[in-house]
């Protein structure tokens, strides 16, 4: 598939409709559990940038029995391709179900899509008729996962309560949320926390003036919401980073950036990779993709057996 070849409106609505289910089958928190031998790869915002995902495929292969890919919100607006990169994204969670987890981010809501790009995108393209069945998509994906039981990975950060009461939630707790809004806004303070909240160095929460809410979140909430629930690291990706990542909170905190060149401000894309033979995570970043690339192109000739319509 490339830029200006897709599926008709119908079949798009097909496939939507087609993910919907399998969606359905997920819990709010997914969980993901290795056997040993493969790879997962932490795929962070991705902003409608279709060529830069298909550059991440091109470096770590398709998901397949060896490889895994969670993909952390984010997938839409701003850039000019969302519905490229959705149709890819939906295609590969139908073909792989169990090595394709979509989990929610910020950029999947009514507001964000008609502010910031997609709506108009699909108008333009001629799939305005599918933008209510997007919003349907987006409101069943899952709110975050959690990878053998180590990584908690979710767009924005933990689901904690007010600034005077930052209460750390239990994985339970947001297994029994409400997930199906199509715009999730702040009085929806736990769901609005995991799309929209940002780590601080500061210890405690304070409030947040680009979010409009008091959903900064310093080391020791981090430490607290991990401890509480069992886990190691937490790795979210709102937020662009100059090497596509950045690492704080002791190492806990993660946030990871796949939408290189963002905004034209020319920085790095990149990903997390977790790897059977490493106990640690690492951090691979990318350049914007090359479409002249021969092996480009040939990947993007590959993508074509997973979309079947």
């Amino acid at each position: 598939m490339y830029v200006g070849k897709i599926p008709p409106p119908e079949k798009v609505a097909e496939l939507i409709s087609k993910t919907i289910d399998v969606l359905k089958a997920e819990p709010n928190v997914v969980k993901i559990t290795t056997t040993g031998t493969e790879y997962v790869y932490v795929v962070g915002a991705i902003y409608g940038q279709f060529y830069d995902l298909i550059e991440i495929f091109r470096i770590h292969g398709y998901p397949d029995g060896h490889n895994i890919y969670v993909f952390n919100g984010a997938f839409v607006n701003q850039g000019k391709s969302s519905l490229e990169v959705m149709i890819t994204l939906m295609s590969l969670k139908c073909a792989f179900p169990y090595n394709v987890f979509l989990v929610r981010g910020g950029q999947e809501n009514y507001m964000e899509t008609v502010h910031y790009g997609f709506a108009t995108e699909l108008c333009r393209k001629n799939y305005g008729s599918t933008f209510s069945e997007f919003l349907a998509l987006f409101a069943h994906l899952p709110l975050c996962s959690i990878i053998n039981g180590r990584y908690f990975v979710v767009h924005g950060g933990p689901p904690l309560g007010t600034m005077t009461s930052p209460k750390t939630v239990s994985l339970a707790t947001i297994n029994n949320l409400n997930r199906k809004y199509r715009d999730i806004t702040l009085h929806l303070i736990h769901l609005y926390n995991m799309v929209w909240s940002d780590p601080q160095e500061a210890e405690g929460k304070s409030f947040n003036s680009r979010r409009k809410a008091d959903n900064f979140f310093g080391p020791n909430l981090t430490k607290e919401f991990l401890a509480e629930n069992q886990l190691e690291y937490l790795i979210r990706s709102l937020g662009e980073k100059e090497d596509g990542y950045h690492v704080e909170h002791d190492g806990k905190c993660i946030t990871v950036f796949s939408a290189p060149n963002y905004m034209w401000k020319g920085y790095k894309g990149a990903v997390v990779v977790l790897s059977p033979h490493n106990s640690k995570p690492s951090l691979k970043s990318f350049n914007p993709a090359d479409c002249q690339e021969p092996t480009h192109a040939l990947q993007l000739k590959d993508l074509d057996k997973y979309l079947k319509f």
